[in-house]
């Protein structure tokens, strides 16, 4: 679902002969450098019972972790990161986390919309893309991105974020522009990987399913 919503967002552009121009975020370790505080606070926020709260409060405080090699144990260590790789509760706290994201990036009014519903983005954990039909668009977009990350202590790699043009067949191809996330300029290329799949600008399916 979450690869067949993109592609069928910026199908019903191409079909109107509109282009869609897309950026796909890769954010750097997001679950590890999960800011504990702020978390906690947004947990509050969201009006999750205390009772609950407290007990997620208690067990990452006091848990401990060994490391095995073999049939012999390391000493005891203490891990205070709540969102961690693997971890069962890591992606439901990490929505909450980003959740505050969805909702600007929602609220922009710039984007692609589909009906009356503003369609400019998609998340899966910290599997972030925003599609635009200008690139002032995407700009604001990637704005609203950065300035979160900042105050969320959350780091783009700028160099692995990807945008992607989606064109119409009969639409002259305009010249790249120049879209920067945090200061550094976003690379455009012809086909990307998202969720696992490949996702290229004819939307065609061809090389995925050769890939597989």
């Amino acid at each position: 679902m979450c690869i067949f919503l993109p592609k069928q967002t910026v199908s019903y552009y191409v079909s109107k002969d509109t282009p869609v121009f897309s950026a796909f975020l890769d954010a750097s370790k997001a679950f590890d450098r999960t800011n504990h505080n702020l978390l906690f606070a947004k947990l509050i926020e969201r009006n999750v019972l205390m009772c609950i709260v407290r007990l997620l409060l208690s067990w990452y405080r006091q848990q401990t972790m060994q490391v095995k090699r073999g049939a012999n144990y390391s000493s005891p260590f203490a891990v205070t990161n709540w969102v961690r790789q693997g971890g069962v509760l890591s992606p439901y706290l990490f929505a909450v986390y980003l959740d505050e994201l969805s909702i600007q990036l929602g609220s922009a009014r710039v984007g692609c919309t589909v009906g009356n519903m503003v369609v400019n983005h998609l998340m899966f954990a910290d599997d972030i893309c925003v599609f635009s039909p200008s690139f002032s668009g995407l700009q604001c977009l990637l704005n609203i991105c950065g300035d979160y990350a900042t105050e969320h202590e959350i780091t783009f790699n700028c160099n692995k974020t990807i945008g992607v043009l989606f064109c119409p067949k009969k639409y002259k191809q305009p010249a790249p522009s120049k879209v920067f996330l945090n200061g550094v300029r976003v690379q455009f290329l012809d086909q990307v990987k998202y969720l696992g799949v490949w996702i290229n600008a004819s939307l065609k399916d061809d090389d995925a399913i050769q890939r597989k």
